[in-house]
């Protein structure tokens, strides 16, 4: 899917609390997941030349390329989160010029504070090394209030 915040690529996180957010079932807010068994990988990751971004990327398929140049297409995608594309100020020009290894969101997308960075792989960059299956439990202050 090209709707993901830095578009279609493999994302990764490093820190394990963003890998539990998206590991498990979905459900609504107020459901709990306490004793559900979740799994996340633990891999390795060759981020390269990361593009640090304050922006979504929505619909990218690629980096951008070394000078900052985004693939003029993305113009015409539909965005439904953040803004369009014109309007993000992005230098858009069709480029064959080196592009970055990677794209690593800011901890702060679009004026929205963020709690983690986010980096995204677009080609053969990764290696899941350990698949680690875990337990949620509660924690100490869910615990102590019941």
């Amino acid at each position: 899917s090209t709707s993901g915040m830095l578009g279609s690529g493999t994302y990764f996180a490093d820190m394990a609390s963003k890998a539990d957010q998206y590991a498990g079932k979905y459900g609504a807010p107020e459901d709990t997941t306490v004793g559900e068994t979740a799994s996340m990988f633990l891999a390795r990751v060759a981020l390269g030349c990361p593009y640090l971004t304050q922006t979504s990327l929505e619909q990218m398929r690629r980096p951008p390329s070394l000078k900052g140049h985004f693939d003029p297409n993305l113009l015409w995608e539909t965005v439904k989160h953040g803004k369009p594309w014109l309007e993000k100020n992005l230098s858009m020009q069709i480029c064959e010029k080196a592009r970055f290894d990677s794209v690593m969101s800011d901890r702060q997308i679009d004026e929205k504070a963020k709690l983690y960075h986010e980096y995204a792989v677009y080609a053969k960059q990764c290696y899941p090394e350990f698949c680690v299956t875990y337990t949620r439990i509660a924690s100490n202050s869910s615990r102590d209030s019941a």
